[in-house]
């Protein structure tokens, strides 16, 4: 279950990276953290609020993906279910893909239903 939040967070993320360099996206990045915080940066900063809407679910993808990978017990919330957390990141992966996709190309039809 691990690997599956993991590559829904990467696919997220390199498609979200794709989205930004294909609308040619001006928002400036933090200097600050590494790579993955610069980008959901550019998300979060953005003067568009369907852009900002993206970064804090891309950013909440990535905090779950650390749950997962370095706490051996998952927060209360989830009450050690880690399925509802591996529903909870593949929704989001589906709903951000196609948000990416249908902005590059409104009339196109969603990838993952």
């Amino acid at each position: 279950m691990r690997t599956a939040i993991s590559r829904a967070y990467y696919a997220t993320f390199h498609k979200a990276s794709e989205f930004l360099q294909n609308t040619r996206d001006t928002t400036p990045q933090t200097l600050a953290g590494g790579v993955h915080e610069r980008l959901i940066s550019r998300f979060t900063n953005s003067s568009l609020a369907e852009r900002r809407a993206m970064g804090v679910k891309l950013d909440r993808m990535k905090k779950l993906r650390h749950i997962v990978d370095y706490n051996y017990v998952i927060k209360k919330k989830y009450n050690g279910n880690l399925y509802k957390l591996v529903d909870e990141v593949l929704f989001t992966s589906r709903v951000l893909i196609n948000e990416f996709n249908s902005i590059v190309d409104p009339n196109s039809e969603p990838l993952i239903p």
